[in-house]
């Protein structure tokens, strides 16, 4: 039986019904009618006799009589009751079903507007990211217009000095900017170097943890861009922590730091192998992106190392000459030989030059320094010497810039590129005929080779 049922009959207690209790047993006594008048009077004796005989023999009590048609009586009250009890019980039963049948409607009612309201909060937020993307996209598209007309404002600059010819080449400007960078180099070490030796040692031990982890990944790149994408987010998560230290002074020097091993790297490792400044220059570029503050630090460590990537040229007949001009002295206080300054300059030239015809490289926040125009700069102040001031060491970087970025040249400028190839690979190198330069002669063999077959060698592609 239902419990709610059986809890309901409890309640009803049909036994408090009856005007007796159902387990007591029942007698009935019936009336004695009124006696009829004998046909004779007895005598006293008689009387007195008849007195008693009913006082020994009194009316005895009748049995219980009509048992049967008694319970038949409470069966069909018992039943009467039970039947009320059922429609009250159906009744109840019945209010029961039908609030169920209302709750499951209203849940049902609920749920339809629940997915009603989710379904136009869910086209809301549709329309809103359609909307978003179309802004984004246009935004972008507006934004890549811009880097394309500030590009041809660049390359039509870079073609407008090429038709100008040597007028173009201020050397005073170059000058200024060469001191520029070498007083930079002393501030760097006034403001950075010098502060970080009076850092607390838990910040110092910090740094070193941190140098120790950059260091070997400059020297972990290979020809594989999967590796390429590695190392750039194990450096950018690196940075990126000593950018939001709260000591100020950690995000500039571990960014100095970053600036000379990129320098340092490409005057060992890509002297030797020049296809190596092909991923080398694509995490420079990568980092200038990402940290912007690089770029004066790492263009400080280029001109200081390798003046000749902003045009400068100076006599070497000195030692401030030698020294400005980045020459190193041996531990026997010798200077190093012209061989071992040839492939450290070309080395530093290779991965410059790479730098400045990478696509990103021409994008912000890159600065310009670091653009195309930087690179047609290198070779049109470099033509714009006076013969008397050309060296062996001009044309060696004159070949390995051609190594590195020529073919991405080409494509850029176009005309005015094959008239500035022209320029150095041929009137340049007749104009120093006599002094029998080597590079000039490899120079020369790779123009040549241009004439010839109207294409360009470039470095191998990096592997997906």
């Amino acid at each position: 039986m239902n419990p709610q049922l059986e809890n309901l009959l409890l309640k009803l207690d049909i036994g408090s019904k009856f005007p007796f209790s159902l387990n007591e047993p029942v007698k009935v006594r019936l009336p004695r009618g009124p006696l009829e008048e004998p046909a004779y009077k007895l005598s006293d004796d008689e009387n007195f006799s008849s007195d008693r005989d009913e006082l020994d023999n009194p009316m005895p009590v009748l049995p219980i009589i009509a048992l049967s048609d008694l319970q038949g009586v409470f069966k069909d009250k018992l039943a009467r009751i039970r039947s009320a009890n059922e429609n009250q019980v159906a009744v109840i039963t019945e209010e029961k079903r039908q609030l169920e049948i209302a709750r499951k409607r209203e849940e049902e009612r609920l749920k339809a507007e629940r997915e009603l309201r989710e379904k136009r909060e869910r086209e809301e937020r549709e329309r809103r990211e359609r909307e978003a993307a179309k802004s984004r996209k246009r935004q972008e598209e507006e934004e890549r217009e811009e880097r394309k007309r500030q590009e041809q404002l660049k390359i039509e600059s870079a073609k407008r000095e090429a038709s100008q010819g040597k007028y173009v080449t201020s050397r005073t400007k170059i000058e200024e900017t060469f001191w520029h960078y070498k007083n930079k180099v002393v501030e760097i070490k006034q403001t950075i170097a010098e502060p970080a030796k009076a850092l607390p040692k838990d910040i110092k031990s910090l740094l070193s943890q941190h140098k120790r982890k950059i260091n070997p990944k400059f020297g972990q790149l290979t020809n594989s861009l999967q590796q390429l994408t590695a190392i750039k987010n194990e450096l950018n998560n690196l940075i990126g922590q000593c950018k939001a230290a709260p000591n100020p002074l950690i995000y500039p020097w571990i960014l100095n730091f970053c600036a000379k091993a990129i320098v340092h790297q490409a005057e060992t490792e890509v002297r030797v192998k020049p296809e190596s400044a092909t991923p080398l220059a694509k995490l420079s570029c990568f980092l200038l992106q990402q940290f912007p503050e690089l770029g004066e630090l790492l263009m400080a460590r280029f001109v200081k190392k390798c003046p000749y990537v902003i045009g400068y040229t100076c006599a070497i007949e000195t030692e401030k000459g030698r020294s400005s001009m980045g020459w190193k002295r041996k531990s026997d206080d010798k200077w190093e030989s012209d061989t071992s300054y040839d492939e450290r300059m070309a080395g530093m030239m290779t991965l410059f030059a790479a730098i400045t015809m990478l696509p990103e490289s021409n994008q912000q926040p890159v600065n310009e320094k670091w653009s195309v125009v930087a690179s047609w700069q290198i070779v049109a102040r470099m033509a714009n010497l006076p013969t008397a001031s050309l060296t062996n060491t001009h044309f060696i970087l004159l070949g390995a810039w051609w190594d590195s970025c020529a073919f991405e040249f080409l494509g850029t400028f176009g005309n005015q590129a094959d008239k500035l190839l022209r320029l150095v690979g041929d009137a340049l190198t007749q104009s120093v005929n006599e002094h029998k330069f080597v590079g000039a002669a490899r120079l020369r063999i790779l123009y040549e080779d241009y004439v010839q077959n109207r294409t360009i060698k470039q470095f191998q592609p990096m592997d997906q």
